[in-house]
């Protein structure tokens, strides 16, 4: 076997990936490229001394340069091949570019296999940026040989520029960050002593140095084909490693040395260790195993071990008491006969599980004892658990009661939410709801409060006592203020995402599962409280007995009918096992309320499984927001994450991320907010129906004649591009329709070329077809009059003409 299946780190990554509550980001080393043909660095380097070994003549090597070439030939036999390439470009310079260019030349980077490991790190389905310390440009290939033609656009960016691709990354695009830049362009290359130093300057500036911890915190870090032990090979890895953000990340690596695991431990990386397989010759071959590894990742369901709460306090006794005697113990005190029961509740599943075959059985014995031991209320003996003493009953539902309640002080409210004794009974209800005070306890830890704060639990009756949140619910404050939660929907909206996303990255991995109006509490904040009130107040949670976390273990509770609007198709069973652990169904209600916010109205039944779902966001959406941009751009937000399909959703952050941006847009502050949403304004301005492709990040007119129209960004050079062509109508004059068009086309040419664009010029179709582009910061620096002007143009070209 090249590899154990069940090694812990493994088996920790794979949990991870599945529950997508963080994005998984690759760190590709050369390793996978050496496979097929490409040098590692160190080769390089050796290829690159025999070459200038093999043509610079004796005759040449004067005491200076023979000196050179000593220091230069002890470079290669330390390792040093920062400074070999540094003084090979700087003693035998044309050597040097002739070496690399044959090296890393088309006809061989564009010929060359693509390792298969790359393709399928593209294919993942919670993938979508990769990083990569080479420059032969085979994860762009493979980009393109795992997607084609229909693949979304992707970006690509060079180390030095990568703070460019932070919001890209946030918003979950493609995106491929060449960290010591790509063969295609020269100027990027980090291959010597220079420009290592050029690249390691820009940790200097603060926001470089923040976007490296920005990814390394919000994101799981795979490291493959790299040694990342040794920071000589990257200024990228050296600052990586200097300022502690291996911890907690991943590194797939083959057979591990002593060395290697110890600084690994010391480090904090989480150590994925495999056996090559052989090959011919007796070489060794990684990618089949990588790939293996891969697959087990992509393929993984996340079940998990248990959570330990407190432990309650255990029954001296040594064997079990009769239910009759249980019986007459309530009668005369039962708040002793509930400590009884609680205590051998708590022995029975400490010692084979709190949701085991055995509590079963003890269940169905004690059942009269047990429900009557269930009954709580406001007057005594009925009024007394744990240390708080109930005053009176906040809510009820089939399977629990809320109740006020004041903690030992007298004077410190705190709330009680009991399990009934009729769905303690239920083997689901009873370990969603123990699943739920777990949850509750993990989440105690953090420093945003996003719940309750968890006080006690007890297991007879099945309850927990939990800090009572001041503050009113999102559906009482639609209820009572619709329109000051619709005129602040946005902060609103960012509140709730941002503490749902503080549950998911939680050190317990927290998913709620029940995000509805009714269990989103804004702190502080009480109906008839004024906007800024609302738009302040920390947004907390309640009712966790649907949550999920990183712990958890068995069936969890599940809704059974299809027509409640808010939750998530894959919910709606009645033992929700299948993998429930995913952070896309908490965005899935997360969009649910989002469209309740805008619309005023709950989701309708079977949520997006409907029919016409599309139209019915849209026209929800658009009678609550007139700015037709963020219409569209909300619209399709809510469309993405209520997708049927878990894995087409967006995860959380991106969701967060395009929120802040539809901000930015909101306040046409255009110089924050990425080009595409400007592209997309432009659209919004010249009076026409259109569609937009996001994979191609493009907009294109609706129109029933023979006309080509749209409006595109190019990532690289950050280009808008204008693409027209036009052929006759059935109405146009035959005889003059081809002659007044290049003329139109001519005149527009004109007037963009006078606007700074740059226009394909020459005859065939290109006189009666137009392929511009300019720089998109040209046109936001004046975006009033850039929209003008754009529409001044676009209606001329859709003009009747004959």
């Amino acid at each position: 076997m090249p590899y154990d299946h069940t090694q812990a780190n493994l088996n920790t990554l794979c949990k991870r990936y599945a529950e997508a509550s963080k994005r998984t980001v690759f760190f590709v080393g050369a390793g996978g490229s050496s496979e097929v043909g490409i040098p590692t660095w160190g080769r390089l380097a050796e290829k690159l001394f025999q070459q200038i070994d093999e043509v610079t003549p004796a005759s040449a090597m004067d005491g200076k340069l023979l000196a050179v070439f000593h220091e230069f030939e002890a470079s290669l036999n330390s390792g040093d091949y920062w400074k070999l390439f540094e003084l090979a470009e700087k003693h035998w310079h044309q050597v040097y570019e002739d070496f690399l260019a044959a090296e890393f030349s088309d006809e061989v980077l564009e010929n060359c296999d693509i390792p298969r490991s790359y393709i399928k790190m593209w294919k993942m389905r919670n993938v979508g940026q990769i990083a990569t310390l080479n420059i032969d440009g085979l994860l762009r290939r493979a980009y393109d040989s795992a997607f084609g033609t229909s693949g979304a656009k992707i970006f690509e960016f060079p180390g030095t520029s990568v703070i460019d691709s932070k919001s890209y990354v946030a918003r979950n695009f493609p995106v491929l960050l060449h960290l010591h830049g790509v063969y295609t362009s020269r100027s990027t290359w980090v291959m010597n002593k220079s420009e290592r130093d050029r690249l390691f300057n820009s940790f200097d500036r603060g926001d470089y140095r923040a976007f490296v911890r920005n990814i390394f915190e919000n994101y799981n870090i795979v490291f493959v084909g790299v040694n990342i032990m040794d920071g000589a090979i990257s200024p990228i890895i050296e600052e990586i490693s200097n300022a502690k953000l291996l911890q907690d990340h991943y590194w797939i690596t083959p057979e591990i040395s002593p060395d290697a695991y110890k600084w690994a431990q010391s480090v904090g990386v989480r150590v994925i260790n495999y056996s090559p397989e052989t090959g011919e010759k007796g070489k060794k071959v990684h990618t089949p195993v990588i790939c293996s590894i891969l697959d087990d990742i992509e393929a993984y369901q996340s079940h998990d071990e248990k959570v330990v709460l407190p432990q309650r306090e255990r029954p001296n006794f040594t064997s079990l008491p009769k239910s009759a005697d249980l019986l007459q113990q309530i009668a005369l005190c039962p708040l002793d006969a509930a400590r009884s029961l609680d205590g051998l509740f708590e022995a029975i599943g400490q010692d084979h599980g709190f949701d085991g075959k055995q509590m079963s059985g003890l269940i169905r014995e004690f059942e009269v004892p047990l429900e009557l031991c269930s009954i709580l209320g406001s007057t005594e003996p009925y009024n007394s658990i744990g240390s708080a003493t109930i005053t009176a009953k906040v809510s009820a539902s089939n399977s629990s009661n809320v109740w006020l309640a004041l903690q030992d002080d007298g004077k410190t409210a705190c709330a009680v939410k009991a399990l009934s004794g009729q769905a303690l009974k239920d083997d689901i209800e009873r370990s969603s709801f123990r699943r739920g005070v777990e949850s509750l306890y993990l989440l105690n830890r953090e420093n945003r409060k996003v719940a309750p704060t968890y006080l006690f639990h007890t297991n007879v009756p099945m309850a927990v006592a939990m800090e009572f949140v001041e503050g009113a619910s999102l559906a009482d404050h639609m209820t009572s203020a619709k329109k000051l939660v619709q005129e602040s929907w946005l902060e609103v909206c960012l509140g709730i995402g941002k503490s749902l996303l503080a549950c998911h990255k939680s050190e317990g991995g927290v998913l709620h599962r029940d995000l509805k109006p009714q269990n989103i509490i804004f702190e502080g904040a009480y109906e008839g409280c004024e906007a800024v009130d609302l738009q302040e107040a920390n947004v907390r949670f309640i009712n966790f007995d649907m949550s999920w976390h990183k712990l958890s273990a068995g069936n969890t509770k599940s809704i059974s009918a299809d027509d409640i609007g808010y939750y998530a198709p894959e919910q709606r069973n009645l033992a929700n096992a299948d993998s429930p652990r995913t952070a896309k169904t908490d965005v899935y209600m997360f969009g649910m309320t989002i469209l309740f916010i805008l619309s005023g109205i709950s989701p309708p039944d079977g949520g997006a499984q409907r029919e016409n779902w599309q139209p019915y966001i849209s026209s929800k959406v658009k009678a609550r927001l007139q700015e037709q941009l963020i219409s569209e751009r909300v619209s399709r937000l809510i469309l993405k994450m209520t997708s049927v399909d878990p894995d087409a959703r967006p995860d959380l952050r991106s969701v967060l991320t395009e929120l802040e941006m539809i901000s930015s847009a909101l306040s046409e502050n255009w110089i924050a907010v990425d080009p595409d949403f400007f592209v997309e304004k432009i659209m919004c301005g010249l009076g026409y129906d259109y569609e937009w492709d996001e994979g191609a990040i493009a907009g294109r007119i609706k129109t029933p004649r023979l006309i080509e129209l749209s409006l595109s960004y190019v990532p690289k050079g950050q280009l808008l591009v204008l693409s027209f062509m036009r052929q006759r109508d059935d109405g146009a004059d035959r005889k003059n329709f081809g002659g007044k068009l290049g003329k139109l086309v001519g005149q527009v040419n004109q007037t963009l070329k006078g606007q700074g664009w740059q226009t394909e010029e020459g005859g065939g179709h290109h006189s009666r077809s137009i392929e511009a582009r300019v720089p998109i910061r040209e046109l936001v620096s004046n975006p009033d009059k850039s929209i003008d002007d754009m529409r001044r143009i676009i209606s001329s070209l859709m003009a009747t003409i004959g």
